[in-house]
């Protein structure tokens, strides 16, 4: 799907006003026309998929290797210790599922992103509930990275690589750090 850059929709915007004219707009949440705010050419948009609100998670009473909902293969020794955490009345959410078209490091990223890079632990463990057993669904269950920014209990933001390898390994990254993801994996973002 083409999306014009955000100048060229602020134009087409402006103008169909002032002519009066009144564009279609998406008939559904999952229609990928609305997801184009972005303007990155590297961020191709796919979908997007609603999480509902969560009064209370407790991360370490989901990710745990052999759960049953969840085939959970493998979780990085950093996340565990960086994300026993609590998450508390976090809403409900839209998020945008996007398909990296180059390479990518994550402040690049991010900075598409803009302010819409964020999710929280809970709406990752939401997506992943739906794909518990690499079912089909918004996340790639092909080998391919699903990545998530997310800080942790003290703040800190950090990229959870999430990949489906006949169960979900769960892989945590620094942002800083200076390899790139590649082009083909997906980023899940506000």
């Amino acid at each position: 799907m083409y999306c014009a850059p955000a100048a060229i929709r602020v134009v087409i915007a402006a103008s169909t006003a002032i002519a009066g004219v009144t564009l279609p707009t998406p008939a559904t949440a999952g229609d990928p026309a609305h997801l184009c705010q972005t303007g990155s050419p590297r961020l191709r948009p796919v979908t997007s998929v609603g999480v509902p609100a969560i009064d209370r998670f407790v991360a370490k009473e989901h990710f745990e290797i052999g759960a049953e909902d969840v085939a959970i293969k493998t979780v990085s020794d950093i996340f565990v210790w960086y994300f026993d955490i609590v998450e508390e009345q976090v809403p409900a959410a839209e998020l945008k599922v996007y398909r990296l078209t180059e390479s990518s490091l994550d402040t690049s990223i991010i900075a598409d992103l803009h302010d819409q890079h964020e999710t929280r632990l809970s709406q990752l463990w939401a997506l992943l509930t739906r794909q518990g057993h690499g079912e089909a669904g918004p996340l790639l269950t092909d080998g391919q990275s699903n990545l998530f920014y997310v800080r942790d209990g003290q703040g800190m933001l950090w990229t959870l690589s999430v990949t489906w390898t006949g169960g979900w390994e769960i892989d945590i990254g620094s942002i800083g750090a200076a390899y790139p993801w590649r082009a083909g994996r997906q980023v899940i973002a506000r």
